[in-house]
């Protein structure tokens, strides 16, 4: 998108502050623990292939002084929670409201129209991205067989219990970045049954249903 004036204020979630009004200043990244996909589908009440119908930014209250974006993906391949061809509301924090932007560092980004793999949590009445974009995978079908891929924008992995990026490339690469999509989520069919089959053992540890609020189709 071009704006007219050229406002961005760069917010970080989990690092330090970048932020500029109309003049460039140095990025600095986020620091996002890395997970597996086991750790993702554990967490997740939504995983799906899907289509982004829509990407909508606004200002999260009154104050405004939080821009969040909302995404609507409608469903065509569920693998756990959503139903085929029904639509999901997925937030992401930042975006760009008429000249006023804001971008975190690591959050999801998604396209209108594109198709993504994703992985959601409920946070504050709301779904999120499971670990910011390592929950949102594009899928990429220009190059033969169909891949997803993960768009960090700026943020550093770092392996669980550590505070600081590692050198090797295995730690800091996403996971399932660039893997063929039908292998993801045959991976991800096997994960989820054998979380299913865990909380048939253990019926505690069954998530809470998400509310019926946050899901919704044309």
């Amino acid at each position: 998108m071009r704006l007219s004036k050229q406002r961005w204020f760069q917010s970080l979630l989990l690092g330090g502050l970048s932020m500029w009004l109309g003049a460039a200043a140095p990025a600095q990244a986020s620091i996002v623990t890395k997970l597996s996909l086991s750790d993702m589908t554990v967490r997740a009440e939504q995983i799906m292939v899907g289509t982004v119908e829509e990407v909508r930014s606004r200002y999260a209250d009154d104050a405004r002084t939080t821009i969040i974006t909302e995404v609507r993906i409608r469903c065509a391949r569920p693998l756990y929670g959503a139903k085929a061809g029904e639509v999901i509301t997925v937030r992401a924090l930042g975006g760009v409201v008429g000249e006023i932007g804001q971008r975190v560092f690591g959050e999801a980004s998604y396209r209108a129209g594109e198709e993504v793999l994703i992985l959601a949590e409920e946070r504050s009445g709301a779904y999120y991205a499971v670990g910011m974009a390592q929950g949102a995978l594009h899928i990429d079908r220009q190059s033969g067989e169909p891949r997803v891929h993960v768009d960090l924008s700026g943020a550093e992995l770092v392996p669980p219990g550590s505070t600081a990026p590692t050198v090797s490339p295995a730690s800091v690469t996403p996971t399932a970045d660039g893997v063929a999509l039908e292998a993801v989520v045959g991976q991800l069919q096997r994960l989820i049954a054998q979380n299913k089959a865990a909380r048939v053992t253990t019926p505690s540890s069954t998530k809470p249903a998400a509310a019926a609020s946050k899901t919704g189709g044309k």
